[in-house]
C-alpha cells in the first residue's frame, strides 16, 4: 500500500498493513502501529478504537486496490477469466503483503460484527462478477450461482493454504491449480449442448410421405402379400 504522509488516516492504515505483513495479526497493537506510522498512540486510538477497527480499515483499503486492478470478464474469454483470479494470488511480495491483511480479517471476523459486514459486501460482489461470465458460457442462472460460489470458496481456500505452506504452494503451482479449476468449468460448458436438458436434437429421419403416396405404398404392400 502506498504511503501518504499528508493523510494521517491513510498513514495509519498503511502502518497497520505493514505490521500485519511483517509481524502478523498477533502483533497488531496500538503501540506497534504507532511506531510504524511515526505517530502517537493517542492519534491511533482517536481514529481506530481497537484492533478490529484497524483491520477493517486495512481490509477495505486493500479490497479497493485489488478491485480496481481486476479486469472483470464479461464473456467466456478464458485468459481474462484466469487473470481475474490471479490478481488475488500471492505471486509476488506486494500481493503477499496484501494477503496478510485478509488473513487478519479472517482471523478476527468471528468476533467482530463490523468485519462480517465487510464480508457481506465483498463476497456477493465477487460472486456476481463470476456469474456474469458463467452465464455468458451458457449456464443457467441457478448453475451459474452454484459455480460462482464454488469458485469464490476455492479461491479463499487456496489463499489460506498458500500461507500455511509457502514452500509447497509456489506461484507456478497456484497458477496451475487455478487453470485446472477454470478448465473444468469450460469443459462443463462445452458439454452443455450434449445434455438432454439443454439440447433436444432430433435424429435424422427420412422425408415424410404425403397422404397420397402413403396410400399407394400401403396398397402395393397389400397386393404383394396376397
Amino acid at each position: 500500500m502506498n504511503q501518504d504522509n499528508t493523510d494521517p488516516i491513510r498513514r495509519i492504515i498503511t502502518a497497520v498493513c505493514d505490521v500485519l505483513a511483517d509481524q502478523g495479526v498477533t502483533h497488531l497493537s496500538m503501540r506497534n502501529v504507532a511506531a510504524k506510522a511515526g505517530a502517537t498512540i493517542g492519534l491511533i486510538t482517536h481514529h481506530f478504537p481497537n484492533r478490529a477497527a484497524m483491520v477493517q480499515a486495512a481490509v477495505e483499503a486493500t479490497w479497493e486496490e485489488e478491485r480496481s486492478a481486476i479486469d472483470w470478464p464479461e464473456t467466456g474469454d478464458r485468459e481474462r477469466v484466469l487473470r481475474s483470479f490471479e490478481v488475488f494470488l500471492p505471486l509476488d511480495e506486494p500481493r503477499r503483503r496484501q494477503l496478510s491483511v485478509w488473513i487478519a480479517f479472517w482471523a478476527l471476523s468471528h468476533e467482530s460484527p463490523g468485519l462480517k459486514t465487510v464480508h457481506q459486501k465483498v463476497y456477493p460482489y465477487v460472486r456476481d462478477k463470476h456469474i456474469v461470465w458463467l452465464s455468458a458460457l451458457g449456464f443457467s442462472s441457478e448453475r451459474s450461482r452454484v459455480l460462482a460460489d464454488r469458485l469464490t470458496m476455492f479461491t479463499d481456500s487456496l489463499l489460506l493454504h498458500s500461507v500455511l505452506d509457502t514452500a509447497y504452494w509456489t506461484p507456478v503451482l497456484m497458477k496451475q491449480m487455478v487453470a485446472d479449476v477454470i478448465d473444468d468449468v469450460f469443459r462443463e460448458a462445452s458439454n452443455l449442448t450434449l445434455s438432454p436438458e439443454c439440447s433436444q436434437k432430433r435424429p435424422a429421419s427420412s422425408p415424410r410421405l404425403s397422404a397420397g403416396r402413403l396410400s399407394k405404398l400401403q396398397t402395393s404392400i397389400v397386393q404383394t402379400l396376397k
